[in-house]
């Protein structure tokens, strides 16, 4: 069974349901003061005491002043108590109910309005709705109870208590914000708002009396107006993401976006490389080195082609793309490819970036390898392998944007996932220990005299002399193959070097594009193996 909600008797004004739920037929003067004694009288006497009346405002949210209006009288009413024994008669609830009755001996909801606008000191629209009233009121109760944590001042929001709150929103700014919103609401400017007064604030913000506050219509502007930009109704969808985007990561409370907050941001979260965020600080930052709502604003507009007002997957890919080297193609990589291949190398990434800097190092790599093989029998050579074939731009490490490209390449049917089928040739790959092999029997085994796994310039040197060959080749070799100038040669960067005699080579096409010329190959075999002619090409490039 259903039926409408609408005004039955004066409890309805508190927001308390009495009599019967299912009549909604209207109710006279007495029935209403049937319905009020039965519902406060708590101790049977038949009338309603003052604190009845109290407990009753006390329950509803509003001040113990509104009984002292009624018993006592205030400056626009007589006291109701007309006895003055304390109490309230059936007889004077409904001589008090017909100081507002038009005469038909039926409380409607316009003459309760009247009734609570003299005994409350409010200024309530009498031609308000029911339906409306009742929606307000329970938002306005809602603001009471969020705010109200001081026992001190129950019931009533002080400026401490909506700074308080604002805090909890992020709005972290010595109560400036609570400060000009309590002077919205505090009506008797008191220092404190009451329920009543979140109530006619709120009734006058409804302009279209549907008893909901429709902040996107420009309703409670003047509210909107006094908060922070990022905390304001955001009129599109670059505005939501502007403002969920800042809010999700300011932890320095400045309502602004600062470099160390995006790197954490986009590395823990995302597994994005952190030289992301260096970029996007030096692209879009303003002259005091963060961004803020308006300045974030603007660099996503920046990139909303169509002028839609949101980032479509086309231009949320151009906007990623101007921050890194390594482009994401969304031409090549429809938007359900890459979210499936995002969480696949997003996986890989934050599994095995120890120092979540969005970039996995061999290093890394082979202590997750170490962490798998408990056994011992560790596949080595899988993390040089891994780099090699992943990392596109050579330095090194492989992030999330070079994963993606790789496995793009993988996924034949570009669903987004990787077969079985489609990673054999991937898994043969990391699995071939040939190259591997073939630059720790010719020069790491013979070479590295401490057994770092690298070659310093002096070892590179003593190794060429030993094997009567010029020292002069080292500084050669090490301005050729030495990538990250950190004065030795890794393994990776040996197997790098071999690779390019041996013409087998990962990625070239990123490298030669970035280089802007061709990476230079020999017409080798490429079986991973360096033979007496490539090796000798090798030595012959170095000398010059």
């Amino acid at each position: 069974m259903s039926f409408t909600l609408n005004f039955r008797n004066i409890l309805d004004l508190y927001g308390f349901q009495a009599g019967d739920i299912f009549d909604n037929s209207p109710k006279t003067l007495e029935k209403n003061a049937n319905i009020f004694i039965d519902a406060l009288d708590t101790n049977g006497n038949g009338v309603i005491d003052r604190s009845e009346y109290e407990h009753m405002l006390n329950l509803a949210g509003l001040g113990k002043y509104i009984s002292d209006n009624i018993f006592d009288g205030g400056d626009s009413n007589p006291s109701y108590d007309t006895d003055s024994d304390g109490s309230l008669s059936n007889k004077e609830l409904v001589n008090m109910f017909k100081n507002f009755d038009d005469g038909d001996n039926i409380f409607d909801f316009s003459e309760s309005l009247e009734f609570f606008n003299q005994v409350s000191n409010s200024n309530i629209d009498t031609s308000t709705s029911f339906n409306q009233y009742k929606n307000i009121l329970s938002l306005a109760r809602g603001s009471v109870k969020g705010c109200d944590t001081d026992s001190s001042t129950k019931g009533k929001t002080t400026i401490d208590e909506l700074g308080d709150y604002f805090k909890l929103l992020g709005i972290k700014d010595d109560n400036a914000t609570a400060e000009k919103a309590a002077k919205l609401f505090d009506k008797n400017e008191d220092g404190e708002i009451s329920l009543e007064e979140y109530l006619e604030t709120y009734l006058s913000w409804d302009t279209d009396g549907n008893g909901y506050i429709d902040c996107k219509a420009g309703e409670a502007s003047d509210y909107m107006n006094i908060l922070p930009d990022i905390y304001r109704v955001p009129t599109n969808e670059i505005e939501q993401m502007a403002q969920n985007f800042i809010r999700a990561i300011d932890r320095y409370d400045n309502m602004q976006v600062e470099k160390e907050e995006y790197k954490d941001f986009i590395t823990k979260y995302y597994g994005l490389s952190e030289s992301m965020a260096e970029a996007f600080i030096d692209l879009y930052a303003g002259s005091d080195g963060s961004i803020s709502f308006n300045e974030l604003v603007s660099v996503y507009s920046s990139f909303d082609a169509d002028g839609s007002g949101d980032l479509n997957y086309e231009e949320m890919i151009e906007f990623q793309n101007s921050l890194t080297d390594i482009k994401i193609d969304s031409e090549l990589i429809s938007e359900t490819q890459y979210a499936g291949l995002y969480q696949m190398a997003a996986s890989v990434i934050r599994s095995i970036d120890d120092n979540i800097d969005g970039e996995i190092t061999v290093e890394e790599y082979r202590a997750a390898l170490n962490a798998m093989y408990s056994s011992g029998d560790v596949p080595l050579h899988a993390a040089e392998n891994f780099i090699r074939m992943l990392d596109m731009d050579k330095n090194g490490t492989v992030n999330i944007l070079e994963a993606i490209n790789k496995y793009a390449e993988m996924d034949a049917d570009s669903n987004g996932y990787i077969t079985a089928d489609e990673n054999a040739d991937f898994q043969a790959k990391l699995k071939d220990s040939t190259l591997y092999d073939t630059v720790n029997d010719e020069i790491i085994d013979k070479a590295d005299r401490d057994k770092n796994s690298k070659i310093s310039l002096s070892e590179f040197k003593a190794f060429l002399k030993e094997n009567k060959m010029s020292e002069l080749i080292a500084d050669e070799a090490f301005k050729l193959f030495d990538r990250n100038a950190d004065g030795e040669l890794s393994r990776l960067e040996l197997m790098e070097a071999f690779s390019r005699y041996d013409n087998s080579v990962e990625n070239l096409a990123f490298i030669e594009k970035l280089e802007g010329s061709g990476y230079v190959l020999y017409e080798g075999d490429g079986d991973n193996e360096l033979d007496p002619d490539e090796r000798l090409k090798f030595y012959e490039d170095l000398a010059g």
